[in-house]
């Protein structure tokens, strides 16, 4: 079997598609394509009742989630430690920093627990949906998806923003005492 991917050439005309592989400047050919379009689409080729079709395209969107949200984490940890760094040199006390500093990780531990049980909470979310409002259901699974992906990531991002705000106004208040 030859290489799953072939260049587009100027003269091909792109089909609009629901995914996003066409995007980019190489096209999937043979039975590459379904699996990849499957994996990087949020949309559903069809609407389905079934528990079973619904829980597999939840947990097909799991690792990506749990990578995306914890790439996020490392940022917002990566901000945290730079506000300590920073508050610790000019002020000589480790601002943001739980005391144990181990409370940390069981912090992050247990937000990474906590974020996957909501995730789990969007596939019950959606069985319930299209039981109660069967026709009326729509896109409610792939809406509730790209929602819940913002909002954990802007949840995700709070720590790391409180810890800004803490340093600002820490140093603002250094600046008037001195000023």
């Amino acid at each position: 079997m030859g290489h799953p991917f072939t260049p587009i050439r100027q003269s091909q005309k792109m089909v609009p598609t629901r995914g996003i592989t066409n995007v980019a400047c190489w096209d999937v050919k043979g039975p590459w394509r379904r699996r990849i379009e499957g994996l990087i689409r949020w949309n559903r080729s069809s609407a389905s009742d079934s528990l079973w079709e619904i829980l597999g395209w939840w947990e097909l969107r799991r690792i990506p989630y749990n990578l995306v949200v914890g790439g996020v984490g490392v940022v917002s940890c990566g901000v945290i430690l730079a506000v300590v760094a920073i508050a610790s040199e000019l002020f000589d006390e480790p601002l943001g920093l739980p005391d144990p500093s181990i409370v940390a990780v069981f912090g992050i531990l247990a937000y990474g627990v906590a974020a996957n049980v909501c995730y789990s909470g969007g596939w019950i979310t959606e069985w319930i949906v299209r039981k109660v409002w069967r026709e009326r259901s729509g896109a409610f699974g792939e809406i509730s998806f790209v929602l819940g992906v913002l909002f954990s990531i802007l949840l995700t991002l709070v720590p790391a923003g409180f810890c800004l705000l803490a340093l600002g106004i820490r140093l603002l208040h250094a600046w008037w005492i001195r000023g």
